[in-house]
């Protein structure tokens, strides 16, 4: 066997994004087995992200990338719980929107078996897309093989920078509380992946395929949210083909 060997995060907590993909790895096997702890688990995990996020005056939202009180959001000196830093400096980073995605489907997946999440939930990230995230740029040359660099939504959550454009795929199944979402999603993709020789395959391919299925279920991106199951995952890598 061999030994287990420490990462950078061994002994950490786990981010909210890692705990939303967990969430719906424990929705999907509740889901094909009726097994009941898998449900619990999974109303477990939504609760305590949800806990995380800051629901604003204006009507959208915010959470960090790390759990408030977290060894990584505090930052630790001198502490063992993770034996390749003796000390590291507090991360109060907000999330940001390649991460904040996988958030999102588990947000959308458990609202539709009436876990924990509400539409008002989802409305306020659509209004967080619309009023902070959509901030194109210029758009004469997009063809870069930095996924980091972004032409069209902003970094994080707050608004900041540009990244990530491929992101916006997960936002356009928000369309049923606003429209415009699709499109502008839509617009995205068009520019920036219909040329695959602009992009870094072996870095978001992945995640600019199932991008690519989720828009091309004409329509039915948003009648999506209201579906008895989520979509298996390998289904949208079907619709695509």
């Amino acid at each position: 066997m061999v030994p287990f060997k420490p990462c950078c995060t061994s002994g950490l907590s786990v981010p909210y994004n890692g705990l939303s993909a967990n969430g719906r790895f424990f929705l999907w096997l509740y889901r094909d087995t009726g097994n009941v702890r898998y449900l619990e688990i999974a109303t477990s995990l939504a609760k305590y992200v949800r806990a995380g996020m800051s629901f604003l005056p204006d009507g959208t939202m915010a959470m960090p990338y790390w759990p408030a009180g977290s060894l990584p959001y505090t930052g630790w000196n001198n502490n063992t719980a993770n034996r390749l830093y003796s000390q590291s400096a507090p991360n109060s980073a907000v999330e940001d929107v390649s991460h904040f995605s996988q958030t999102l489907h588990f947000m959308i997946e458990a609202r539709q078996m009436g876990v924990v999440f509400r539409d008002e939930d989802l409305m306020a990230v659509a209004r967080t897309f619309v009023q902070r995230l959509w901030k194109p740029g210029r758009t004469d040359n997009v063809c870069e093989l930095d996924p980091s660099k972004g032409f069209y939504l902003a970094h994080g959550l707050d608004g900041k920078g540009r990244a990530y454009d491929y992101a916006s795929s997960a936002f356009a199944l928000l369309s049923r509380y606003d429209p415009s979402i699709r499109s502008r999603a839509c617009m995205v993709y068009l520019a920036r992946y219909k040329n695959m020789e602009c992009n870094d395959i072996d870095s978001v391919g992945g995640q600019i395929l199932q991008g690519w299925s989720i828009l091309s279920i004409e329509g039915r991106a948003a009648g999506s949210l209201v579906r008895e199951k989520p979509l298996h995952p390998l289904n949208q890598i079907i619709s695509s083909r």
